[in-house]
């Protein structure tokens, strides 16, 4: 049974599309008012007559009268069919389509009903405006000082203090009422068994796609109410968690849309608007989603984050640094602007007008990184070694999230730089040893260079500095350490006494990172040593086996030490208190003693 590509997903696929960018692939668009134009790519002339229609979203030839949108012109230009087209867009536009098989196959898109209804409601409620009921909504505009011309362009509407409008209306009688219901417009109470109006008294703000269809609705309040805004609920075209209200318009607003500013309300969005910010979006009531911001980088390269000037706009602020450092790409830009105490954009540009706005805005600007380093660093004191390890490895807890690009090497160079540790080769010894069997043999070579049957040891780097390797490696290797503090101080080897600090700070801290461990021994006399043993390859890593034989070695010498100082207490003391150091006795029972002890040798 053959199967077709689903009409919902083509619906959420034209949405998403901007014919200026899928155009502009293969020809090259000259701006000329509010469109664009071109020499036609399907016939051959001189003079440009391909016009791109930014507010349909369409193209048309005026010569060879070739036209359609998106999906046509890829068939097209690529002399591929339908399918072959739809799916290319998808790919490129981050679409994942839905196929159907082809005995349900609807000859029409089944969410057009839905759309058809949100459509005639946006219009009577925004004809309800202008009535007697509405007066209470039109003086909140009036105090708002929003012209007619944004209720125009926003298509405002006033939703009746009556809890059977929508059900009473003409215009929608031929809708069935459990379509009405799933589109958020009725509300079904099986309990009490009525069926009522969700949006009462209220202004209402419609919510429009990128096409321009209206999904769904916002309403304000217009009475003292607990709740100040109620959305639609989510339906077949509407879901708050990935739409930006007034993305259409500001895409009717500006041809090549460049950038978009996310601010947090409906009011703030149409006033910014009003001023002339005609890139102004807004998140619906919900934090930034990756899907918000997904879509919005579908149009712009460039998001700026507005928020109010108060601890939930700073809140805010973190949790979109969080969401969006997964999809972080080259040429992508975040930034942040936080107002003044007590404003939002709306009180801010009405107060002081759109050039003081935008001077505000461009002066107080916060790149992504800049903010990152900024929460990351607050109350810590960078000059204590402690609070350094604890920005940098809170910093790289947010730059793991990052995916490799010029941009995660940017920030590591800064960090690297900010902290006077580098981060880059670190990242290399940074790994886990979570799976010993994938890593093998690392230390092979080493170990060979001192095991039982080498009676001469020659290596660069002690003992105790490849227990200090794999300590910086992987600091939960340390469970396994099990040398007490006291054993290691009868070891006098090099690298004894790091490594009896490290024991330390590892077993009061056990969840400190290696990039932890590092920054605490920043700017000290050890710090470049230290650098050095982390830096060197570890991709072999072989993990508890290869530690155990090395501190096998260690608590032999260890016991050694230990053996020759109580032959020392027990032998030698003792003939210096009862010799003369001339008795002929003292000579032979020391002479004999220390022969003893050369010749004293730790059993396996």
């Amino acid at each position: 049974m053959s199967t077709f590509i689903s009409p919902n997903s083509i619906e959420e696929l034209l949405c998403k599309i901007d014919i200026t960018s899928v155009i502009s692939t293969y020809v090259k668009l000259k701006k000329e008012g509010a469109n664009l134009k071109a020499c036609c790519p399907f016939h051959q002339e001189k003079t440009p007559s391909f016009i791109v229609f930014t507010s349909s979203q369409r193209y048309h030839c005026f010569g060879c009268q070739e036209n359609g949108n998106a999906i046509n012109f890829i068939k097209k230009i690529t002399n591929s069919n339908f399918t072959e087209a739809v799916k290319k867009l998808a790919s490129q536009f981050g679409v994942q389509l839905s196929y159907k098989n082809e005995c349900n196959r609807d000859k029409t898109n089944p969410n057009k009903k839905y759309y058809d209804i949100l459509d005639t409601v946006m219009q009577l409620y925004n004809q309800q405006l202008k009535t007697s009921k509405a007066h209470n909504a039109r003086d909140y505009l009036t105090k708002r000082l929003l012209s007619q011309n944004v209720v125009d362009q926003f298509v405002l509407g006033y939703a009746p203090n009556d809890w059977h409008f929508i059900r009473s209306s003409t215009e929608l009688a031929s809708f069935k009422q459990q379509d009405l219901i799933e589109v958020g417009l009725l509300v079904d109470n099986e309990e009490k068994k009525i069926v009522y109006d969700r949006f009462r008294n209220r202004l209402i703000f419609p919510i429009r796609n990128a096409s321009g269809r209206c999904i769904g609705f916002g309403a304000r309040c217009l009475v003292n109410s607990k709740i100040k805004y109620i959305n639609s609920p989510l339906s077949p075209v509407f879901s708050k968690g990935k739409e930006l209200y007034g993305l259409y318009e500001s895409k009717q607003a500006n041809p090549n849309l460049k950038k978009l500013l996310i601010v947090e309300g409906y009011t703030d969005v149409i006033s910014l608007h009003k001023h002339g910010i005609n890139y102004a979006v807004a998140t619906l009531g919900t934090a930034a989603t990756t899907e918000h911001l997904s879509k919005a980088f579908t149009y712009v390269s460039e998001i700026i984050f507005c928020f109010d000037g108060d601890a939930a706009g700073h809140k805010a602020s973190i949790k979109v640094l969080e969401t969006a450092l997964p999809i972080m790409q080259d040429g992508r830009q975040i930034k942040f602007v936080k107002l003044p105490l007590g404003e939002d954009p709306d009180s801010f540009i009405s107060k002081r007008g759109k050039d003081n706005f935008l001077t505000y805005l461009n002066s107080n600007l916060t790149s992504i990184d800049q903010f990152l380093f900024s929460v990351s660093s607050n109350n810590l004191d960078l000059n204590s070694l402690d609070d350094k390890a604890k920005f940098i490895s809170l910093i790289k807890s947010y730059t793991d999230k990052l995916p490799f690009s010029t941009f995660k090497s940017l920030i590591l160079n800064r960090l690297s730089q900010f902290t006077g540790v580098n981060i880059q080769k670190s990242d290399n010894f940074k790994k886990k040893v979570a799976n010993n069997s994938t890593n093998t043999n690392f230390y092979s070579q080493t170990i060979n260079r001192y095991n039982r049957t080498t009676k001469k040891i020659n290596i660069k780097i002690s003992l105790c500095g490849y227990i200090i390797k794999y300590l910086l490696h992987d600091p939960s290797l340390v469970e396994h350490i099990d040398i007490s503090i006291d054993n290691l101080l009868y070891y006098n080897g090099q690298d004894s006494y790091l490594l009896l600090q490290l024991l330390k700070i590892l077993r009061a801290n056990p969840k400190m990172t290696p990039c932890g461990l590092i920054g605490y021994w920043y700017n000290t006399e050890y710090s470049k040593y230290i650098l050095d043993l982390a830096e060197q390859d570890c991709e072999n890593l072989e993990g508890v086996k290869e530690l155990k034989a090395i501190l096998a070695r260690i608590k032999r010498d260890i016991k050694q030490k230990q053996h020759k100082n109580n032959f020392l207490t027990t032998k030698i003391e003792p003939i210096d208190e009862q010799c003369n150091g001339e008795d002929l006795n003292f000579k032979t029972a020391y002479r004999k003693a220390f022969t003893e002890l050369r010749q004293l040798k730790l059993k396996k």
